[in-house]
């Protein structure tokens, strides 16, 4: 409640003093209280005293802490510790871990590794297509023209009807000059064809 107010120092105090049995509830809602404040730091710090503990963690603390690392761009702690979610803590990885590490990875420029974390992944999170529209955007971005066909590829195949994906592999011929391969794109988004794998 005093973090959702803005009172950090009242959120501490509650937490060291007020809450004396201390479950995966409070520690998470004090990790977010440092999220808002922007002190991913504290987060991280919370988490290690959090794991001296016997309590263990939960998905959505998980989330929280996958989320501090993606953002203050600690992808290696980010990554063993999505290693170590079912090993560790005996759950069960869920779209959620899987969506930040992706996000993590693109945003440091390692498609290939985000690439081979989606194709290695459950197979429902596999198909997810939340999971390629990421990668084929930072394809966009970083300029990846090899890893954004294999994208679309896959994004085709979850969803034949969007032209919206079409749009972002012709953005990625653009930027790397290939005007034409961009117009062939666009043409074959235009007449609703679903052939593009076998095409480029």
């Amino acid at each position: 409640m005093y973090g959702r107010c803005g009172s950090l120092s009242l959120s501490v105090g509650a937490f060291i003093i007020g809450i004396m049995d201390k479950d995966a509830i409070s520690w998470t809602s004090m990790m977010q209280v440092y999220a808002w404040s922007g002190l991913a730091t504290e987060v991280v710090k919370l988490f290690e005293m959090m794991k001296k503990t016997k309590v263990q963690p939960k998905h959505y603390t998980l989330i929280a802490v996958l989320t501090t690392y993606k953002n203050i761009g600690l992808v290696e702690e980010g990554m063993g510790l999505l290693k170590c979610i079912k090993e560790q803590y005996g759950l069960e990885p869920v779209i959620e871990h899987v969506s930040c590490a992706v996000d993590m990875l693109c945003r440091t420029g390692r498609l290939s590794d985000a690439y081979h974390l989606i194709q290695s992944s459950h197979s429902e999170h596999a198909r997810n297509p939340i999971l390629w529209g990421t990668l084929l955007s930072s394809s966009r971005y970083w300029g990846e023209l090899v890893i954004g066909e294999a994208e679309t590829r896959n994004l085709l195949s979850l969803d034949p009807g969007s032209k919206a994906n079409y749009k972002m592999l012709a953005d990625i011929y653009v930027s790397i000059g290939r005007r034409d391969k961009a117009d062939d794109v666009l043409r074959m988004s235009l007449s609703k064809r679903t052939g593009l794998e076998t095409r480029l």
